[in-house]
C-alpha cells in the first residue's frame, strides 16, 4: 500500500504487505489523503477517515464495488482506477487473435508430439483480411487495439454505452447498447474489453454468439462473465462459432485450471487458453507512471480530474 499527504508536509510512504504489521499499515492509513493500492479491506479503509481517494492500480475495479459501498466511513471514500497496464492488455488481445487465427497452440502441439512438419488437414491459417472487426467497449484497451489493428485491411465498428456526442474514429462504424444484435450481425471477429457491471454481466449469450456466425472469432481480455460461461462452451463444441481466445474466467483467480471454470474448455481444440495474464508486464514502470500523473492531477486539479468509479454504474 502507498500513502500520499498533500500540501505543505507531501511526501509518500510505501508499506509492503508481509513486511509490515497490521498495526502499522492501519496508523498509515489513519494518517494519508490518498492511498494506492489493489484489494484493501474494510479495516484499512475505516482507518483512512482522513483520505479523500483510494486510487486503484489497474482499470478493473468490479471486485471494489461492494467493498466500496460498505466501508462503514462517516464519509464515502472516492474509488479511482487507473490504466498503467492497457498497452500489455491490447497486445495481448492482438496477439490472441493472431495465435487463435493462425492455430499456433494447434500445431506447436502437433510438433511437440512428434506429427512431422505439414500443417494438419483443415488446420490452415485464417485470413484476416478483409475481416469485420467488433471492439466491444471503448476504453483505454480498445483504444489501443484499434491503433494496433488499422495498419491491417479490415472493418472496424465500436460499441460503447454512449458516445455523448464523441465522434467515434474515421471510418468506424460507431454502436450503443441498444445496436448490439446490428453490431454483432456485421461483425465476424469480437474482442470484449468492457467493465464486468449489472449491465455486461451476460451481455453476450446463445443468440447473441449465433450472430457472430460459423467463421466467428470471440476474443476476451474485459471480464470473463460479460460472456455467458455455458453459452460459450456450447458456441466452441458446437461450432457455432469457429474458435475463442479467453484471457478472463469465471470462477476464481489461483491459477489452478479447475478453478477458472465449470466447463471444460481445455477439452477443445478451437480455444486459446490465457490464465488472466494480459496485464503482466515484465516492467512495472508503465503503471507506476499512471500512477504518478493520476496523482499529479489530483494535487493541481482535484479528485474530479482523474477516473472515479461511479459505485451505482458499476465502473
Amino acid at each position: 500500500m502507498l500513502a500520499c499527504r498533500l500540501g505543505r508536509r507531501s511526501g509518500v510512504r510505501l508499506l509492503f504487505r508481509g513486511t509490515a504489521s497490521d498495526r502499522e499499515i492501519l496508523d498509515l492509513a489513519a494518517e494519508a489523503d490518498i492511498l494506492v493500492g489493489g484489494r484493501p479491506d474494510a479495516e484499512i479503509l475505516r482507518s483512512a477517515e482522513r483520505a479523500i481517494l483510494f486510487l486503484h492500480t489497474h482499470a478493473g475495479a468490479d471486485h471494489l464495488i461492494d467493498l466500496f459501498r460498505q466501508t462503514g466511513r462517516k464519509r464515502p471514500l472516492p474509488l479511482a482506477t487507473t490504466h498503467g497496464n492497457a498497452e500489455a492488455v491490447a497486445q495481448h488481445a492482438v496477439a490472441l487473435l493472431l495465435t487463435l487465427a493462425n492455430r499456433i497452440v494447434v500445431e506447436h502441439n502437433r510438433v511437440v508430439s512428434g506429427a512431422g512438419r505439414f500443417t494438419a488437414p483443415g488446420a490452415s491459417s485464417t485470413p484476416l483480411h478483409g475481416r469485420r472487426i467488433g471492439l466491444l467497449g471503448w476504453g483505454a484497451v480498445s483504444r489501443r487495439v484499434y491503433r494496433m489493428l488499422t495498419g491491417w485491411d479490415v472493418e472496424i465498428s465500436i460499441l460503447r454505452r454512449a458516445w455523448d456526442g464523441a465522434d467515434p474514429p474515421a471510418g468506424v462504424r460507431p454502436f450503443t447498447p441498444s445496436g448490439l444484435e446490428e453490431f454483432l450481425r456485421q461483425a465476424d471477429v469480437l474482442i470484449a474489453a468492457v467493465p464486468l457491471t449489472a449491465s455486461t454481466r451476460g451481455l453476450v449469450g446463445s443468440r447473441e454468439l449465433r450472430l457472430l456466425g460459423p467463421e466467428g472469432l470471440l476474443i476476451n481480455v474485459g471480464r470473463g462473465p460479460v460472456i455467458d460461461q455455458a453459452a460459450l462452451y456450447t458456441a466452441l463444441k458446437e461450432k457455432w462459432i469457429a474458435g475463442a481466445a479467453i484471457d478472463v474466467w469465471y470462477t476464481g483467480l489461483s491459477g489452478i485450471r479447475d478453478a477458472l471454470y465449470d466447463h471444460p474448455f481445455h477439452e477443445l481444440e478451437n480455444v486459446v487458453l490465457s490464465p488472466y495474464r494480459a496485464g503482466a508486464m515484465a516492467d512495472d514502470g508503465p503503471l507506476w507512471d499512471e500512477v504518478a500523473k493520476s496523482l499529479d492531477k489530483v494535487v493541481s486539479e482535484g479528485v474530479g480530474a482523474i477516473q472515479v468509479v461511479d459505485l451505482e454504474r458499476g465502473y
